[in-house]
């Protein structure tokens, strides 16, 4: 088997992972099963954890991309008809209930915006409450950690971002790092801590948590009032609210 040449190698290595593929900006849920209901999961795998549940029907959901299956002017087709063999391994991050997860595109559909949230009014708010327009630079922002790997976080855990600057607490110690981004992909350097208040117990552990997904981080999704951070695999690292103070 032939071998890459050393250079190419190391491009290969540091090239960023493939974002998700744009997708219809809003989604339908469609064909799921009577009495049951449409799972989000925090990654694109049917094995991933259950993040929310969606019912039948639902219409209005923000879509932030898909991978997997058709992508491009193949997809509407794969959606019009959902149990055609493209559509099966196809999953896309969707808006709902002040959460972004992943859904099976087989139980999708391109769908119609919530009244007032056209083109004309890219601010308004869905019906969740939440704000729909799409971020595309965390420069300036702030955020309220509610959720790592899955896990609920009660503590006064935090994020800012200013000029490649990312300064934030785990819910005991200060840390600071640097970040950059391009699109949607992200890169944050080892956290390094910044003050000397002792950590024990679970404020210890969530610290270590939180510094241990901001390195593993490698893209990100975020509208004007959610941020969620994903692994290489995808998979979700973190979710985050956009702190009350701004």
């Amino acid at each position: 088997m032939p071998r890459l040449p050393l250079a190419a190698a190391l491009l290969l290595l540091l090239a960023p992972p493939a974002a998700a593929e744009e997708g219809p900006d809003w989604f339908r849920v469609v064909d799921v099963p009577e009495g049951e209901v449409l799972v989000l999961r925090s990654g694109p795998s049917p094995y991933a954890a259950a993040l929310a549940e969606v019912p039948p029907e639902t219409d209005g959901l923000p879509g932030y991309g898909c991978t997997g299956g058709l992508g491009g002017g193949a997809w509407q087709s794969a959606t019009i008809d959902p149990g055609r063999p493209e559509a099966e391994g196809r999953w896309c991050r969707v808006g709902f209930a002040q959460r972004i997860a992943w859904a099976p595109a087989r139980h999708l559909a391109e769908g119609t915006p919530p009244p007032g949230t056209g083109a004309e009014a890219p601010e308004a708010e869905r019906h969740d409450g939440a704000r729909v327009a799409r971020l595309t630079d965390l420069d300036g922002t702030g955020w309220t950690l509610t959720g790592i790997e899955g896990d609920s976080v009660r503590l006064p855990a935090w994020l800012s971002f200013e000029n490649g600057r990312l300064e934030g607490s785990g819910g005991c110690t200060r840390f600071r790092a640097q970040y950059t981004t391009d699109r949607t992909h992200i890169r944050i350097t080892p956290p390094l801590t910044t003050g000397r208040r002792n950590c024990i117990g679970a404020k210890r552990e969530l610290q270590k948590r939180v510094k241990q997904a901001l390195v593993r981080a490698t893209e990100f999704v975020a509208s004007a009032e959610l941020l969620t951070l994903y692994d290489s695999n995808r998979g979700l690292l973190m979710t985050l609210e956009r702190r009350q103070s701004e």
